[in-house]
C-alpha cells in the first residue's frame, strides 16, 4: 500500500458503480444525501455532482459551510474545488484521468479534480449538505505538511497544463498558516 490515496484508486477500481465518492474516515454523509445524488443522476447522466460540505470541529459544537460556490473548470484555474468529500463523479470519468495520483501523497484529491473539471461534459450543483467533514487531516497538521502541499498544488498546474494563479494559492495558504499559528 502506497498511502491513502492508492487506497483510494484500489477502491475505485473494486467498485462496481457507476459513480464514485470518496470519504475520510471520521466523514459522514449527511441525511438523505444518497437518495438526493440517485434523484439527480436518474434522468441526467452528469459527469461530475457536488455538493455542499458543512465543516465541523471535534469535541465542538462548531459548524459551518465549506466556501459554498458554484464550482467549475474555469474557478477550478484558482485553486477552487469542492473539498473531495462533497464530490461525486462517473467511475468512466476517474478512469479516464487515471485516477488518483499517488505521487501527490498531500494533494492528489485535488489533482483529481482538476483532471476531472478539465475533461467532463456536464456538472450538477445540489444545494444541500451532503457531508459533514472534521476540520483537521494530515495536509493541515503542520506547517511542513502545508508546504509540501502548496508544492505539490504548483506541480499539479504545470503536470496539467493549467493556468497558475499563485498569488491566489500563496494567500490561501497565508491564511490557512495564520489559522494553525493562532490555533496553538
Amino acid at each position: 500500500d502506497h498511502g491513502l490515496y492508492d487506497a483510494m484508486n484500489k477502491g475505485a477500481s473494486l467498485s462496481s458503480g457507476k459513480y464514485l465518492m470518496f470519504l475520510n474516515a471520521d466523514d459522514t454523509l449527511k441525511e438523505n444525501s444518497i437518495e438526493l445524488i440517485l434523484k439527480q443522476i436518474k434522468y441526467k447522466k452528469f459527469d461530475i455532482i457536488y455538493g455542499i460540505v458543512e465543516l465541523s470541529q471535534p469535541n465542538s459544537d462548531f459548524k459551518r459551510n465549506y466556501l459554498d460556490i458554484n464550482y467549475n473548470k474555469f474557478k477550478s484555474y484558482f485553486f477552487l474545488t469542492p473539498p473531495h468529500p462533497g464530490f461525486i463523479m462517473k467511475s468512466s470519468l476517474l478512469n479516464k484521468i487515471g485516477g488518483f495520483d499517488i505521487n501527490y501523497s498531500l494533494a492528489s484529491d485535488f489533482d483529481m479534480q482538476l483532471k476531472a473539471w478539465k475533461y467532463s461534459k456536464s456538472y450538477k450543483r445540489l444545494n444541500l449538505p451532503l457531508v459533514q467533514m472534521s476540520l483537521g487531516g494530515v495536509s493541515n497538521s503542520s506547517f511542513r505538511n502545508r508546504l509540501i502541499g502548496f508544492t505539490q498544488l504548483i506541480s499539479s498546474y504545470a503536470h496539467n497544463n493549467s493556468p497558475i494563479f499563485t498569488p491566489l494559492i500563496l494567500v490561501r495558504y497565508i491564511y490557512k498558516v495564520a489559522y494553525l499559528m493562532l490555533k496553538k
